[in-house]
């Protein structure tokens, strides 16, 4: 043994596979905890030794080392700076067990594992159980035309649901702030416009409500949405997305904003005054279940602004499972919060989770196609079906691989309509600007997706509506786009592909958020639908959960990379002098109320809020204005 033969030994033993692994704790309710895990590449890489990937299985086991809780199927590149695993698991009993173990271990190299064990010490405080949800009262349908005044009753329905007759008299006869928190196609926005336009009407000249949504696409379906409902009030409903249109525009009306556009007007009026507010009479915050760093900051800029003037604030989001503290931040009492469940729908709706352990892979895709293709086949020949797949690009293979089974089956019609040969289709085949849609279409299967040519994409919605194609294929990121509503919605899949950079790819997680919004569209007025969820079986149970329970919903403030931003802009108008400043801005964030109720997921300690906060302030002060 020498020199040479110790660096090679050396050289050897570095490119042997080993994981750095770090996390953090993060509790989401009473009951659920949230491991973040953090995991880097600790050994040289290869190419002749590794190939172009180095696969690895991490999962959570209880303390004895009995049970496998959750687990995960890594996938690390040469590339890869690092990969974030989310576990959330369940709280059995009322107290958290002492510990928990993470380990992995390497797909192709025996002993390329370890293990670390993750304490439940002290300083994990677990929300306390929430008891807010609000029973949905059997009581009669309040009728429209009895109900609202004459220039409003004319609605395209004759009868409140339930959960608009409930909240009916507080949103219509009184002033107090309101939050509602309900199934989707309940009528809640419905209700808020109702609230709105009542109270504008009879406001004076300048008077106008403002209508905040989390993006661009909410505004366009919000704006559509008021000017369907509205009835004979006439009022004008604008939508704007540029800050100076907002702020210099004048008379009584309804103006739809989205957040960003929110913040940068209020923003952009701090070396000005805020003359633009006075007319203000009524806030309608939609969609708060989708509440990110600039929508809480815009919105509490709001408060802080408006909290000598007379404003009423109505919060509007989907089932959460503690509304708590978003009634707290909208300064709502508990007598108007209606935290309604998810079962408290009134359409049907069949909800069926099918598991695969497949990781995510081409495979994964052509494992699921045929129970896609069932749940298709299996509905109704008048049902439409929207398949949501998680990218673009997976969208033809998708419908390619339904077509084949089409073949196997020996379906020669594919998804067609009852009344629709193949012949029909020829006129409008004929008129698409991507030919290679053709084979698609005359099979029943239409793609919608931003990157599709305009006109066929409206051609393709128009089949669709009419009958003519059953299945549309769409990918995750289009789910808060389409225009439209199914019989039956699939999902195929719950990871879709991100880039981290330019050769680092990462496997993420669908958020309940987004398979909330896709379940959404199986929801149709006074009809039944179906929703079919494929995905991971180590998320079955998550999602689940949250679809039946109500969301989670926490701050992203603490985490956001443009505070900083913000807070020069501030600094520069003049409106924030020092950090106490700052510190009184952010007690009129949600972030300042959910310390107190869950100060482990921000890693503060419980009952210090005010020294979190002041960490938090001295962290993100601009250094170099530091007085």
């Amino acid at each position: 043994m020498n020199e040479n033969h110790g660096a090679a030994i050396l050289k050897a033993a570095k490119q042997y596979p080993a994981l750095k692994l770090a996390y953090h704790l993060r509790p989401l309710s009473a009951d659920l905890l949230k491991i973040s895990i953090h995991v880097t590449k600790d050994f040289d890489w290869n190419t002749r030794v590794h190939g172009s990937s180095e696969p690895f299985w991490l999962w959570v086991e209880d303390r004895e080392g009995v049970e496998i809780i959750q687990w995960s199927h890594l996938l690390l590149r040469q590339s890869s700076t690092g990969l974030d695993v989310d576990f959330i698991i369940a709280i059995r009993g009322s107290q958290p067990p002492p510990s928990v173990t993470i380990r992995y271990i390497a797909d192709r190299w025996m002993g390329a594992e370890a293990e670390i064990i993750a304490v439940f010490d002290d300083e994990l405080t677990m929300p306390s159980l929430p008891n807010t949800h609000t029973p949905l009262l059997d009581l009669p349908f309040l009728p429209v035309a009895d109900s609202l005044s004459s220039n409003m009753n004319r609605l395209h329905f004759r009868v409140f649901n339930g959960a608009q007759t409930q909240t009916f008299w507080p949103l219509m006869h009184t002033n107090q702030n309101i939050l509602i928190c309900a199934p989707a196609s309940s009528g809640k926005s419905t209700m808020a416009m109702l609230s709105a336009c009542q109270t504008i009407s009879k406001g004076s000249v300048d008077s106008f409500a403002l209508v905040v949504v989390p993006n661009r696409s909410q505004a366009k379906e919000i704006a559509s949405l008021y000017r369907l409902s509205q009835g004979q009030t006439r009022l004008p409903i604008d939508s704007i997305l540029f800050p100076d249109v907002l702020v210099s525009k004048r008379g009584k009306g309804i103006r739809i904003t989205t957040s960003q556009c929110l913040l940068r007007a209020l923003l952009y009026t701090l070396r000005s005054d805020r003359e633009w507010l006075s007319g203000l009479k009524t806030v309608v915050c939609e969609d708060l279940q989708l509440l990110d760093a600039v929508y809480e900051y815009s919105v509490s800029l709001l408060i802080h602004e408006t909290q000598a003037l007379p404003v009423r604030f109505i919060g509007l989001s989907y089932c959460l499972n503690d509304p708590t503290d978003l009634a707290a931040w909208l300064h709502v009492s508990m007598q108007a919060m209606f935290s309604f469940r998810p079962r408290d729908r009134e359409q049907s709706l069949t909800v069926s989770v099918v598991a695969f352990t497949i990781p995510h892979s081409g495979a994964l895709f052509k494992a699921m196609s045929k129970p896609a293709y069932t749940a298709i086949t299996e509905a109704s020949l008048d049902e439409n079906v929207l398949l949501f797949v998680p990218s673009r690009s997976q969208c033809q293979n998708v419908a390619g691989d339904l077509i084949t089974q089409c073949a196997i089956d020996i379906n020669t019609r594919g998804f067609l309509g009852q009344q629709t040969s193949a012949e029909d289709l020829q006129p409008y085949i004929s008129r698409l600007q991507n030919p290679s849609l053709s084979d698609f279409i005359s099979h029943g299967i239409g793609i919608f997706h931003e990157g599709v040519h305009r006109a066929d994409m409206t051609l393709m919605l128009q089949l669709y509506l009419e009958g003519i194609l059953r299945v549309l294929v769409a990918p995750r990121e289009s789910c808060w786009i389409v225009p439209i509503h199914a019989g039956v919605v699939v999902v195929m899949g719950t990871q879709y592909t991100k880039m981290a950079s330019e050769t680092d790819r990462q496997v993420q997680g669908y958020t309940v958020q987004e398979v909330a919004r896709m379940q959404s569209y199986a929801i149709r007025p006074s009809r039944s639908g179906a929703f079919h969820l494929f995905c991971q079986a180590e998320q079955r149970d998550t999602y689940m959960r949250f679809l039946t329970e109500g969301l989670p919903l926490e701050s992203e403030l603490s985490n956001s990379t443009e505070l900083k931003t913000w807070l020069g802009e501030m600094r520069k108008a003049g409106s924030m002098a020092d950090k106490q400043d700052m510190m009184d801005t952010l007690s009129f964030t949600y972030l300042s109320r959910r310390l107190v109720s869950n100060p482990t997921y921000y890693d503060a300690h419980s009952g210090k809020r005010g020294e979190y906060l002041s960490r938090f302030v001295d962290a993100q002060w601009p250094s170099e204005q530091v007085t």
